[in-house]
């Protein structure tokens, strides 16, 4: 199985409307589970093998700095951005799966909110990245995966690993980072009041424009695609899966 992307350098540009999304200098490079395209990723200069849908084995040109993995779309944003509204949308649109990070943890660990009140948020989140660690490790195909809303916000000592796997996953082209907005004040205002909707939530609204507050400078600043979410959850899977594919096509015409 073959790594999703690789980095190259590139001038910011927009991909479709401009306020919807913006590139970073980053491309993302994959495909997979339209009509008439092989549902694992088309792969460019990696020296792995895949197979297609059809079982044709095939190969790319070399790069000796990666190591073959399976192929991950990374949806990073605070809570309420529409990571796992619009993620097994997205999933579906490429024909792969859809994995959300908080529902693997509370399967094996139990309630986020009890790990954090036994163990404080640093303990919640040391655990949390291990089960981040084990999740990878089990994938055998294609995934959309959802990482909890502070997953990449996380203090660089929780962890002695953390920092490095932060910046690989914040660095690669095939992370994508969701926001109501990328104003400040039209975020919190949208983020507060979906998460104050959500019965499960305590609806604290002074914690959640808080986190909000504190959380989106550092959303803002990581390396990444961002796409505006204020649409309906097809939509923003739409928008993400165009960027995807229209990478790909790109590549293959070049």
């Amino acid at each position: 199985m073959g790594v999703v992307c690789i980095l190259a350098c590139c001038c910011a540009v927009n991909v479709g409307a401009s306020r919807n999304v913006q590139v970073l200098p980053q491309d993302f490079r994959c495909t997979g589970g339209q009509q008439g395209l092989p549902r694992h990723p088309i792969v460019f200069g990696l020296n792995l093998a895949w197979t297609s849908q059809h079982g044709q084995k095939r190969t790319s040109t070399s790069t000796p700095d990666f190591s073959p993995m399976t192929p991950i779309v990374h949806l990073v944003g605070p809570g309420g951005s529409g990571k796992t509204s619009a993620g097994p949308l997205l999933a579906q649109r490429l024909g792969w799966q859809f994995v959300d990070l908080d529902e693997r943890f509370m399967s094996r660990e139990g309630s986020i909110g009890a790990s954090i009140e036994a163990s404080g948020y640093s303990g919640y989140a040391k655990r949390n990245i291990a089960v981040y660690r084990a999740v990878k490790r089990s994938l055998v195909c294609p995934t959309v995966l959802a990482l909890s809303s502070g997953f990449l916000t996380y203090p660089e000592d929780v962890d002695t690993e953390y920092p490095a796997l932060r910046r690989s996953i914040e660095s690669d082209a095939s992370t994508a980072l969701l926001l109501p907005a990328f104003e400040l004040e039209a975020c919190v205002e949208i983020i507060v009041r979906r998460q104050l909707s959500r019965p499960y939530l305590p609806g604290n609204r002074a914690s959640e424009e808080r986190r909000i507050r504190e959380r989106f400078p550092m959303f803002m600043a990581l390396p990444c695609a961002r796409f505006r979410s204020d649409a309906s959850p097809d939509e923003t899977a739409s928008r993400i899966e165009r960027f995807v594919r229209r990478r790909s096509y790109l590549e293959q015409a070049q």
